[in-house]
């Protein structure tokens, strides 16, 4: 059994508007090497860099841009799909196919209809096929318009705390 002991700094950071306090833990664990765990609330998000050059954990942090350390720190992505904006476009899209006379007058009316009930799930096979007959084939999966994600902009907020208060 091998045992090794590092120092591992503790930095707490309270009173920040619209956010609660960010405990973080850095940890150079040797030449060009280190770790950052940080905490807020009940989320932790935690990465390792093995190449830092010359700097230690804190420093290297604080020069990094917030979304590519938000993509070390989180699987989040930027963006979510935006559901509704994606029902508007399923409105227009049957529309476009009733004028152009591809759908008739009843079946434009029952998918208007399905649409207002469907319950739109990521990734199902009951929206996927839903849509498919919406939008008349399968591209529209290429085309779902997106809205920046919560979450993700939760996380760049806290780092940028982070970077803030390592910086002083």
């Amino acid at each position: 059994m091998e045992i090794t002991r590092s120092q591992c700094e503790k930095v707490k950071i309270s009173k920040i508007n619209g956010l609660d306090p960010i405990t973080v833990f850095l940890e150079d664990l040797g030449p060009q090497q280190g770790q950052i765990t940080i905490k807020c609330y009940d989320e932790i998000w935690s990465s390792y860099w093995g190449g830092m050059g010359d700097r230690n954990i804190a420093k290297f942090f604080c020069s990094c841009d917030h979304h590519y350390l938000a993509n070390k720190l989180s699987r989040i992505e930027a963006n979510e799909p935006d559901l509704e904006a994606l029902r508007v476009k399923a409105r227009k899209a049957i529309g476009k196919r009733r004028s152009k006379y591809e759908i008739t007058k009843e079946e434009a009316k029952n998918l208007l209809e399905e649409l207002k009930d469907h319950e739109i799930i990521p990734n199902s096979q009951s929206s996927y096929s839903f849509f498919s007959e919406v939008f008349n084939g399968s591209d529209w999966v290429f085309e779902i318009p997106e809205k920046p994600n919560y979450e993700y902009k939760y996380l760049c907020k806290v780092i940028d705390t982070v970077k803030e208060a390592l910086s002083q």
